[in-house]
């Protein structure tokens, strides 16, 4: 895809905002429009494979059914003349967590609240349309900034996201497990064929977990030593900069029996609530986005019944430094590179 040719007759190609094995996202104005898309394309091997080539297609539909302000939306898919399938995304100029970490260090116990809340609300219209992401992440978390300076969290990458309609997708055909392995829950691990919501919630538990501390909750030098401590280990203690009440939270996240994480995202939403500012409304939507269908009686009794409870953290940590240096590459990277993690998604069938 040469900078400056026309795609499909809509839209202008720029240039390329990242590249991997199995695809590549570049920069794009809509000809009529004037306005500015990200594209991503199917490239290589991938071609050649009909579940990757399902599987794209199974993003582009997940994410075009999402409509919330904390989803990167899918406007457009279609396929070249050269028979390459593509998908058209908002253009986001901004940072995701991976890379905010990587430059300034861990967060704060109300700023880790603020930002997961957001992401809740993104995974709790998912969750009510019946789709699981399964490849929650820092690096699939977006920060931009709204017309009005707002902060706003964008979740990224429905690519190995499945519908709990089609249980029997060609996901788990393959009995593989699927998604970045060091937040993928036990349950996941062993590609069970009936995860639900709750295996998002602990991945969201391991992000917090990371964004508190810059390591990861579960360490091995292997997939296959990692999936073993995960499935087998406790979860490495968070250090005493992280509020008791912090700290319980990401602990029922990262709960291995699922009946005794969060029911849902709701639920863990209500308990972040009081660790940051507005976080009682941010929980509210989360709620509302849950069950969207919900009357507006029963939406204002939901807003009402919710104390207020925000309360400034004791002891929540500035920066927390790890203990050893992270391996994520530093690399500066275009602040409008958008889901390129969804071209090469680290799993176990990648």
């Amino acid at each position: 895809m040469d900078e400056g040719s026309a795609l499909a007759g809509r839209y202008n190609v720029g240039e390329t905002l990242g590249r991997g094995g199995m695809g590549l996202v570049v920069k794009a104005t809509h000809i009529q429009l004037g306005t500015p898309v990200a594209i991503k394309l199917l490239r290589g091997e991938a071609l050649e494979d009909p579940a990757m080539v399902e599987r794209f297609l199974r993003e582009a539909r997940s994410a075009a059914r999402l409509r919330g302000e904390h989803v990167c939306r899918v406007t457009d898919f279609g396929t070249t003349k050269d028979g390459v399938p593509f998908m058209v995304m908002e253009y986001l100029e901004g940072e995701d967590l991976a890379t905010m970490l990587d430059h300034g260090g861990a967060f704060d116990a109300q700023r880790t609240a603020l930002y997961l809340l957001q992401a809740c609300i993104a995974v709790a219209e998912a969750h009510s349309l019946g789709i699981i992401h399964r490849d929650l992440k820092p690096g699939n978390l977006m920060l931009t900034r709204g017309p009005d300076g707002r902060e706003i969290i964008k979740l990224l990458d429905f690519g190995i996201a499945k519908s709990t309609a089609h249980m029997d997708a060609s996901l788990t055909a393959t009995s593989k497990a699927m998604g970045s392995p060091a937040y993928m829950s036990p349950e996941q691990l062993r590609a069970h064929s009936t995860i639900d919501p709750r295996s998002d919630v602990w991945s969201l538990g391991v992000t917090m977990f990371e964004l508190l501390t810059e390591k990861r909750p579960f360490e091995g030098d292997t997939p296959y030593e990692l999936a073993l401590t995960i499935s087998n280990d406790p979860a490495a203690a968070l250090p005493d900069t992280v509020p008791a009440e912090v700290a319980k939270i990401v602990t029922r996240c990262l709960e291995k029996d699922r009946e005794r994480r969060y029911k849902d995202v709701a639920e863990l939403a209500a308990a972040l609530a009081p660790l940051t500012k507005g976080g009682r409304d941010l929980a509210t939507s989360v709620r509302v986005a849950l069950e969207p269908n919900a009357p507006l009686e029963r939406t204002r009794a939901i807003r009402d019944a919710d104390p207020a409870t925000e309360t400034t953290m004791r002891g929540a940590s500035g920066s927390i430094s790890a203990d050893a240096p992270r391996k994520r590459s530093r690399l500066a990277i275009p602040l409008a590179l958008l889901a390129v993690g969804g071209i090469a998604v680290a799993a176990f069938v990648w």
